[in-house]
């Protein structure tokens, strides 16, 4: 991840490992093995595959859905299981067709598209009617939190990557001075510094990154007729049920 290893953060580091990561896809995707085993199954915007793991784990005929040229080291990570597919594409124009799987889930990544809700809508139209779809997205802070962030942001997205990676060095470093004084949870609750430096260089580098309420998230899944069967509302993470309706996939939206 330009100046910083990211094909395996989540898999051999001394925190940021497969157990942290299995915790982690449980808690934001709200699937336990059961709504995953031998169902057919789309990770839509996968990363380095270290929550496609789990879920291959768990037996599902996985598609793993990755946009960048970073599937090459997701396919490395997951070569050990035969039920795993890895293929390059973006969520706008999947390369599946309409009511395709039984469980979609997506960690991450929505929020980075340009259009979370448009994009959540094109992974419903995925779905097979009854299937069940999880999204996770990075919900809304405070005022203050929100005003500090787009500052922040404003500068550092236009970063070259080796002045990124200077930022991110100060920052982790701001936070680890943070976590000595106790006053880290504090501080949170004013500026995103994650206890990770990869973290750190992922938030303020990424182009594009709405924060979004559970409302809302809420709302796009009714959009795509959806119900709702399990939530965290802070940040947002919801799995849905799709219903049948007089669609039989959904349209573009206006």
């Amino acid at each position: 991840m330009n100046g910083f290893e990211y094909s395996r953060f989540g898999w051999d580091d001394p925190v940021y490992n497969l157990q942290n990561a299995e915790e982690i896809f449980r808690a934001k995707s709200l699937l336990n093995n059961e709504a995953l085993a031998n169902k057919l199954v789309l990770d839509a915007g996968c990363g380095n595959g270290r929550y496609s793991y789990s879920a291959a784990k768990s037996g599902a005929q996985l598609f793993s859905l990755e946009l960048g040229d970073g599937v090459d080291s997701t396919a490395e990570n997951l070569a050990e299981f035969p039920n795993v597919q890895v293929v390059q594409g973006d969520i706008f124009h999947a390369p599946f067709a309409d009511n395709t799987f039984d469980v979609i889930y997506s960690i991450g990544v929505l929020m980075h598209t340009g259009d979370a809700r448009k994009a959540t809508q094109r992974l419903a139209s995925k779905l097979k009617i009854g299937g069940s779809m999880s999204v996770h997205v990075y919900g809304q802070g405070n005022p203050f939190y929100e005003y500090i962030d787009r500052t922040i942001r404003k500068r550092t997205i236009h970063l070259s990557a080796p002045e990124l990676r200077r930022f991110t060095q100060s920052a982790y470093r701001m936070r680890q001075w943070l976590d000595r004084l106790g006053v880290a949870d504090q501080a949170s609750r004013l500026v995103r510094l994650d206890s990770h430096p990869i973290s750190i260089f992922s938030w303020y580098g990424a182009p594009i990154a709405t924060h979004h309420t559970y409302d809302e998230v809420k709302g796009w899944l009714a959009e795509s007729h959806m119900t709702i069967v399990d939530t965290a509302n802070q940040p947002p993470r919801l799995s849905a049920i799709r219903r049948k309706s007089d669609r039989q996939s959904i349209g573009p939206l206006s």
